[in-house]
């Protein structure tokens, strides 16, 4: 007997991502990015894929901005890239790759990266405890939740995560020490 576990999962992505957007499903649009949409992606970054550009795009302004976790915004990515497990011997589809790489790892940076900036001299300790545990909150989270999808698109979370704390660490370090391992589990 086959398990419909992927398949929940998928319905249970699907269903928070809509809760959590509140403008119903995620779109599969062909709308080009609008120059504020653009100026999310860095200029070293790669261009969406263009049936994520919508969903990616939010999940970049929520990162930047530094006040939401942008996971439920990757929520609706992962459903669309990587809701259910391939077949064996299947290629995944490299725009779903990339898009889940964008969302897991760039997104997740920029988040953190985005909380860090937060934390100045003048942040009291009270301050920086709360941001910390806020990055060590979306690890673990991510981790969990989006992270556990990796695999349906041949990636392993083991890396992304490696890559993504390599890219925050240094900063990490100074300012958040104790929350790194809360990255890579």
């Amino acid at each position: 007997m086959k398990s419909s576990f992927p398949f929940f999962c998928t319905i249970a992505l699907l269903v928070l991502a809509i809760a959590g957007c509140g403008k119903g499903p995620p779109s599969d649009d062909d709308t080009p990015l609008t120059s504020d949409a653009a100026s999310v992606v860095k200029a070293d970054a790669t261009v969406f894929p263009k049936r994520f550009q919508r969903n990616l795009s939010r999940a970049f302004a929520l990162a930047d901005a530094g006040e939401r976790s942008p996971v439920m915004a990757c929520t609706s990515v992962i459903a669309i890239a990587a809701g259910n497990p391939l077949p064996a011997g299947v290629v995944p589809d490299p725009d779903n790759v990339r898009a889940f790489e964008l969302c897991y790892v760039d997104v997740g940076v920029r988040y953190i990266d985005a909380l860090l900036a937060q934390i100045g001299p003048d942040a009291g300790d009270d301050a920086k405890l709360g941001i910390c545990a806020r990055i060590a909150s979306y690890g673990i989270i991510s981790r969990t939740s989006v992270g556990s999808f990796a695999a349906h698109v041949g990636l392993d979370r083991a890396t992304l995560d490696a890559r993504l704390v390599a890219r925050v660490r240094a900063e990490m370090a100074r300012k958040c020490p104790e929350q790194i391992e809360a990255l890579t589990g």
